[in-house]
């Protein structure tokens, strides 16, 4: 079994805190690097349990907060915390994981704040979040935060243990992923992701309708965004420097192409574009994501 090394490092530490008796209610992990997440998880759980935990998800000893539409509600705050207060089997702890933090809302936020000023015995909170600053100051507050960020050494690791990857091969898939070990993964695991990738450059070149595009690839409108996103980026170093290294390194002649057509103003204005939408997508549940990506691919293709 591959073991990561930022992963073995916390588990260490936790290890020693237990023993010594200090080891902390609340923690908060802000996820750079989500892989292999789950086997962290339930080596932290094996940790603070003592005992051997496969699935942390079926343990009797660990709540996990239910996410419904995109939110994690009061009522299953309230929920989680209720089972708390029994008293667990065996003298064993309590464990609540919360796997996407940023997903509480105000009620419920509010509702585990009070849970984290006075914790029932035994009990941990372990709550993952890869947008740490969408979180409640005072819940930060009441928490230790430790960061999941592999080093270079555990990104090759894992991709040469994964993908049985070689060295060149993870050189240029970290190139084309911008350095994100995530994006890699959701290339090698996910089919429509790289599939969406290789239409939205005819899209670009004028070689597929837009409307048709945006029919097909929902409801993937983030990763078509995150694509969209990437490649502007490309444009706009290609147009201040043509030696650079894109990261869309396959499509050189895409990125060429639409460098030519604007000004580096317009380019740049297409970027602050593309990341308003990423914010739309990410605080407004109800935005009309395909009108969203279909008007920022208008303004290239126009």
């Amino acid at each position: 079994m591959l073991s990561l090394g930022i992963h073995q490092q916390l588990l260490d530490s936790f290890f020693e805190q237990k023993t010594k008796n200090m080891l902390h209610h609340a923690l908060i992990f802000r996820v750079k690097d989500a892989v292999l997440l789950d086997s962290f998880m339930n080596s932290l759980c094996q940790l603070l349990l003592g005992q051997s935990v496969t699935d942390y998800k079926d343990s009797p000893y660990v709540s996990v907060a239910a996410i419904e539409n995109d939110e994690i509600k009061v009522s299953e705050i309230k929920k989680i915390i209720k089972n708390c207060e029994l008293t667990a089997h065996n003298n064993l702890a309590k464990i609540v994981i919360i796997e996407e933090l940023d997903l509480l809302n105000e009620s419920a936020a509010n509702a585990l704040l009070k849970t984290l000023e006075e914790p029932t015995a035994d009990t941990f909170f372990l709550m993952f979040t890869k947008n740490y600053t969408d979180i409640l100051p005072t819940v930060k507050s009441r928490s230790i935060v430790y960061d999941i960020k592999f080093s270079q050494k555990d990104k090759y690791n894992y991709l040469k243990y994964t993908f049985d990857m070689s060295q060149e091969a993870v050189e240029k898939s970290l190139q084309m992923a911008r350095d994100d070990i995530n994006i890699i993964a959701k290339i090698k695991l996910e089919q429509h992701f790289w599939v969406l990738r290789n239409n939205l450059m005819k899209v670009l070149v004028n070689q597929t309708n837009p409307n048709v595009f945006l029919k097909e690839i929902n409801p993937y409108f983030r990763d078509t965004l995150y694509w969209l996103t990437s490649i502007i980026i490309d444009v706009y170093n290609y147009k201040l420097n043509e030696q650079v290294e894109v990261a869309n390194y396959d499509k050189l002649a895409v990125i060429k192409y639409l460098a030519t057509k604007f000004t580096d103003d317009y380019i740049y204005n297409l970027y602050h574009k593309s990341l308003e939408a990423k914010s739309y997508f990410l605080n407004f549940k109800n935005v009309d994501k395909e009108l969203v990506l279909e008007n920022l691919i208008l303004e290239i293709i126009k």
